[in-house]
């Protein structure tokens, strides 16, 4: 791969990633920003398309109008022969019923902004975009496994005085869990590419 270009709202996470990188001296081949996804059609050389986008636990994080802009701006900037990988968690339930329980039933990890698979396709088909793959991986059952060790290990580091952070992830992983058990959420992972 000759470029790789990683944006992200996290200047921390941007930190690690350049410090990482120019330890393996690979500088001249990555480049960050700092920016929010719906501005992908800002970064630079937009003349070169991108072959491979890979969105994993993005989406959710995302308000409606933001991943409808960046899935559309997004489509600009992509090779006609280019992937589009999503990896999201993804409620099982009506979109109408999603976007008006955003108050009433707050979901840390989607900032309370709900998708199911027929909204995140329809967007993506709307953007001009063909989905090839739309399946449930990892299994509810390996997610919850990986949760509750979450949950274990934070509870064993920290027994007290919970970083913030921690204890936010730790809630997510205790707010999903019986969603996952009962299948009203899945994680999906999602390939498309351009329609031709």
């Amino acid at each position: 791969c000759e470029l790789v270009e990683e944006l992200n709202i996290s200047r921390t996470q941007l930190d690690y990633s350049s410090d990482l990188i120019r330890r393996e001296g690979l500088e001249g081949r990555v480049r960050f920003y700092l920016c929010n996804t719906q501005d992908v059609d800002l970064l630079p050389d937009p003349e070169i398309p991108f072959d491979l986008v890979n969105m994993r636990g993005v989406i959710e994080h995302l308000t409606y109008e933001n991943f409808e802009r960046t899935i559309g701006n997004l489509a600009k900037r992509m090779d006609s022969d280019g992937k589009l990988v999503i990896s999201a968690v993804l409620y099982r339930l009506p979109i109408e019923t999603l976007r008006t329980s955003q108050l009433t039933n707050l979901d840390l990890l989607a900032c309370n902004h709900k998708k199911n698979q027929e909204y995140v396709t329809e967007v993506l088909e709307g953007a001009g975009f063909e989905v090839e793959i739309f399946e449930e991986m990892p299994k509810a059952e390996d997610v919850i496994t990986r949760f509750q060790r979450i949950r274990s290990n934070i509870i064993l580091e920290f027994p007290v005085d919970t970083p913030q952070e921690f204890e936010e992830f730790r809630g997510i992983a205790e707010s999903l869990t019986p969603k996952l058990e009962v299948g009203v959420v899945k994680v999906y992972n999602i390939v498309a590419r351009l329609k031709h």
